[in-house]
């Protein structure tokens, strides 16, 4: 199994509902149905994934999730991005397998 068939596996899941993928300046940005309590099940998936190895441990996953809104007066999606992104370092600088969201 690779670290692409394992990703593949995680974002089908039925429960993650996972509307669009695609990576951003290497990133991988997904768009979630539900915001932060389908983040949180995401990060959870992520973290209880592994990737056998011969001979040797299990390689684990963490991810760091931001989440934003799409906001009535948002004029491009590069601002809803910004807002994704500032959230998304936020949960990157309070730890592994974090989910923040941008305050409303």
């Amino acid at each position: 199994m690779s670290v692409a068939s394992s990703w593949s596996q995680i974002y089908s899941n039925p429960h993650l509902t996972v509307r669009s993928l695609a990576d951003l300046d290497g990133r991988r940005v997904a768009l979630l149905q539900g915001g932060v309590q389908h983040a949180l099940r995401l990060c959870q998936a992520v973290s209880a994934a592994e990737l056998p190895l011969d001979g040797e441990q299990p390689l684990r996953f963490t991810t760091s999730i931001g989440v934003a809104h799409l906001r009535m007066g948002d004029e491009s999606f590069d601002q809803l991005l910004t807002r994704a992104d500032a959230a998304l370092y936020m949960a990157k600088n309070t730890g592994r397998n974090r989910v923040c969201a941008d305050p409303e």
